[in-house]
């Protein structure tokens, strides 16, 4: 088993920096760069020059880098390899935060495990908020195999490979009460004018909403409280003349809200976030899945 301090070291690497590796990794920037000391004290060179304006690799930086990320790979490989000739098929463990309808859930990789025999599914779930979001992401890799990620945010995304399986379109949210919750649908006439709070999706399609609101005559505004339970929050201290946006399955969570089908024209996409270092074992498993929904589940 290789030195897990080299799955740090490939990560500042690959980043550039001991604070965006902190934030990855899930550990503070002080225990990154500790560990990182130990292990350059390990192989006996410095592995990184730090200057005032970031840190390079060096030479043996280099080296270590391009053979570290080719051991960690074989690594997982024989792991898998070893657990199929323990058993006959390859259980897949994956992070749920259920904003999703658990029936479909269930459906879908029902039907999957059907068609695909070598696999078994494992469903860790959290609670359906930001906090149940990050709470996996910190098991990911040990727990986890992989998580169920809608408009994942850009951090994730610099040291994660997100596989796309299909989308969601984006729907207006208001309190129950209030009278645009009894519409059947949001048309251009209906959201002229009307403020918006825009939680921050990510880098991509945030700007893109924020355009297409103001197209349809909205007065949009990015919420600026960060993405921390944001639709808990709102169904708290909206008014009836407030309106949001999210999607469908993540607004079944809040009973004091509405999902109101609106003419947005937008869509977020929802799939499986996991490691860049998956194993081909878990590589098979994601073209099985998708291509089980690209055939069977997409409308």
């Amino acid at each position: 088993m290789y030195d897990p301090r080299l799955q740090t070291f490939v990560t500042v690497a690959e980043l550039g920096s001991f604070t965006a590796a902190s934030k990855v990794l899930f550990i503070s920037s002080v225990a990154v760069m500790k560990q990182i000391d130990a292990f350059e004290t390990q192989v006996g060179a410095k592995l990184f020059v730090r200057t005032n304006h970031g840190i390079r690799l060096t030479p043996a930086g280099e080296t270590i880098l391009k053979e570290g990320k080719r051991i960690i790979k074989h690594c997982d490989d024989v792991m898998s390899k070893a657990r199929l000739k323990e058993r006959p098929y390859t259980v897949i463990t994956i992070g749920y935060t259920f904003s999703e309808p658990d029936e479909l859930t269930r459906g879908f990789w029902g039907s999957f495990i059907k068609q695909y025999p070598e696999f078994r599914i494992q469903i860790v779930k959290k609670e359906a908020s930001w906090n149940g979001f990050r709470e996996l992401s910190e098991m990911l890799g040990s727990g986890v195999d992989c998580i169920h990620a809608v408009a994942p945010p850009d951090l994730f995304l610099k040291h994660m490979v997100f596989e796309p399986f299909g989308t969601h379109d984006v729907c207006a949210v208001a309190l129950q009460g209030a009278p645009i919750a009894k519409k059947p649908f949001l048309r251009k006439d209906d959201l002229a004018g009307k403020n918006v709070i825009v939680p921050f999706l990510n880098d991509t399609i945030t700007p893109t909403f924020l355009d297409r609101l103001k197209q349809l005559g909205c007065n949009p505004s990015l919420y600026q409280g960060g993405r921390e339970d944001f639709l808990n929050e709102f169904s708290m201290t909206a008014t009836e003349d407030d309106i949001t946006v999210s999607y469908p399955g993540h607004v079944l969570q809040y009973p004091s809200l509405a999902a109101i089908p609106a003419e947005f024209g937008v869509a977020i996409p929802f799939g499986l976030l996991y490691p860049k270092k998956a194993s081909i074992g878990f590589k098979r498993f994601i073209q099985c899945a998708k291509k089980h929904m690209d055939s069977n589940w997409k409308s």
